[in-house]
């Protein structure tokens, strides 16, 4: 599955929902983001990521 690029349909977006899809050591992937990667010489978005509802594994 792959994450929906918000970023792509509106880069003036400030926040959204997403639901984690997977967690490997450190990185965690979700199912839509609006945080711009790095590359080609394009500066990566920086932001928080907040869990409004904690999930026990």
């Amino acid at each position: 599955m792959a994450t929906i690029e918000l970023y792509a349909e509106n880069s003036y977006t400030k926040e959204c929902t997403a639901n984690i899809v997977s967690i490997k050591e450190q990185f965690v992937v979700f199912n839509q983001t609006i945080f711009y990667p790095g590359g080609g010489g394009q500066p990566c978005d920086r932001g928080i990521n907040k869990v409004i509802k904690p999930i026990i594994f």
